[in-house]
This record gives C-alpha cells, structure tokens and sequence, in this order.
C-alpha cells in the first residue's frame, strides 16, 4: 500500500496509523493530497471511507425569534447584502407536533468572516438572535451503505451492507419479504442494523461516552494542576 501511495504522494505529504480491524487510518497533510489520494481509492476500488475536508464544510448557524412565515429567499437575500453567503436555509419544526417554529437553521459557505455573523440583531427590521447550533449528545452517525458508525455514506466506498438482512446488496434492492426476520449487519442479531438496542451500536457509544469522559478529566486535573501551581507561586512570592 505505502509503495502505490508514493506513486502519488511525498512521505511527508501523508502519515498512516494501523488500527484494529486491519484498518489503516491516513491522514493527509494539504487538501490537495487528499484529492489526489481519493481518486486513486475511486479509480483502484480501494474500500475506504472518509470525512469532509473542513474547508469545504458549510457553517451552520441557527436564527431565532424570526417568524415562521419569512420567506427564505428573503433571509438569503438579505445575509448576502451583509456579506454572507448561504448554501441552505431551513426552518425548524417541531419534533412531535410538526408545527414550524420561529427558528431557522442556515449553513453558509466557509469564509474567514463566519464568525462575524453573530453580531447581527436584527433582520427585516426584526429583533434576532443568531447563535451556534446545539451540540447533540449520545448520537453517532451511521452509514446508510455500509451500516458502519462514525461516517455517513456520502464519503463512503465500502461494500454496501443491506440494513434489514445484511447481504451485500443496497437496503432499497433487499428482496426479501416483510415477514423475513432482520439480521444485523453489524452483529449478527435478530434485527435490523440501524437498531439502537444493537449491542454493537452499545458498545461504540460506551466507547466514545469513555473518550469523552477521559478529557473532562484530564481537563479538570490540568485546571487543579495549574490552580495548585499558581496558588504555590502565590505563597512564594
């Protein structure tokens, strides 16, 4: 793998980690190495998958008490008039009622003035409130090709993984029939992949909840570690 790769890339363009499974992580060093290094997996039919280079990932941002009824074009409009430019606009509904809410999701395109969105108060003369979206806990993507987690199927090049059987065929091609008990794909269960009782799906989320937990750790010991320090200088001095 690393003699194809050179083929393609300088050593110091590019590093790998090998990781259980027999997977191999890459991580490239500029934007141009990972173009070059996803069109030789496309052309090769390398099973891979892969992530959205951040300079091409929208910037979402969320708009409050604007009502329902304004008319997207007109917010588009209107932000671009202020030097931002969108990609998306969608408003908010309720999760279980459906009714549409006086909030609106807005991805914009990466620019070095993003930030600078957060000063605006107001739209069409309305009092607004522009804020970043909220982080969802305990979910983690999944992959409708693969069935995998941590990935979605727009940068995925693996096998399909049908989600209600797990042959290898795409889920909407599966023929077999309603009454056909589910096998996961991931562990072999009596149901489909997406499930969320799935001990698979249980054992990644631990896995990441214990990730997660370790850095709130060893960001409060590093805080006690410097409080103790400077409470020591304190004392010194």
């Amino acid at each position: 793998m690393i003699n194809r790769i050179r083929n393609i890339a300088e050593d110091e363009q590019y590093t790998t980690k090998s990781l259980t499974n027999n997977v191999i992580k890459i991580n490239s060093v500029t934007p141009e190495t990972y173009r070059n290094l996803m069109k030789y997996f496309k052309e090769s039919n390398t099973y891979y998958h892969t992530y959205q280079l951040k300079e091409e990932r929208a910037y979402r941002i969320v708009i409050k008490h604007l009502h329902h009824s304004t008319d997207t074009e007109d917010i588009r409009q209107e932000l671009l008039e202020l030097g931002h430019n969108t990609r998306n606009i969608i408003n908010a509904h309720h999760r279980i009622t459906k009714e549409p809410l006086n909030l609106f999701f807005v991805d914009l395109d990466p620019a070095e003035n993003n930030k600078e969105i957060y000063k605006i108060t107001a739209l069409q003369n309305k009092i607004v409130q522009i804020e970043p979206p909220r982080a969802k806990k305990n979910i983690i993507v999944q992959c409708m090709r693969c069935q995998q987690y941590g990935h979605t199927k727009s940068y995925c090049n693996r096998p399909f993984l049908c989600v209600k059987c797990g042959g290898n065929h795409k889920s909407k091609e599966c023929k077999n029939s309603k009454d056909t008990p589910a096998i996961c794909a991931l562990c072999g269960g009596n149901h489909p992949a997406n499930y969320r009782g799935c001990e698979h799906y249980h054992n990644i989320l631990k896995e990441s909840n214990t990730r997660c937990d370790s850095k709130v750790l060893r960001r409060v010991f590093l805080k006690e570690y410097c409080a103790l320090h400077l409470a020591a200088d304190t004392v010194t001095t």
